[in-house]
């Protein structure tokens, strides 16, 4: 089960987030100059839909940050500004 203090532990404030379990990609909509914390941010969103594979963070509608788990199950972060 998901608490509020999950999304809080993501340390920024979320606006929305749209999990796919078809396709197992999240978006998540942050206010400008915001940023989460990336392991937090996983652990939240494994929990929802644990073969989720890619994160999209976007600062309002400006991609930001993406999020993206290897063939070894490895997560990456990358920028995409």
């Amino acid at each position: 089960m998901i608490e509020e203090s999950d999304v809080l532990n993501l340390m920024c404030f979320v606006k929305q987030f749209t999990v796919n379990y078809e396709t197992h990609e999240v978006e998540v909509i942050v206010p400008e100059s915001h940023c989460a914390d990336m392991h937090n941010t996983i652990r939240l969103f494994e929990a929802l839909d644990p073969a989720v594979h890619t994160i999209s963070f976007y600062q309002e509608n400006k991609p930001d940050t993406l999020y993206q788990k290897d063939v070894n199950y490895k997560w990456h972060a990358y920028r995409r500004d």
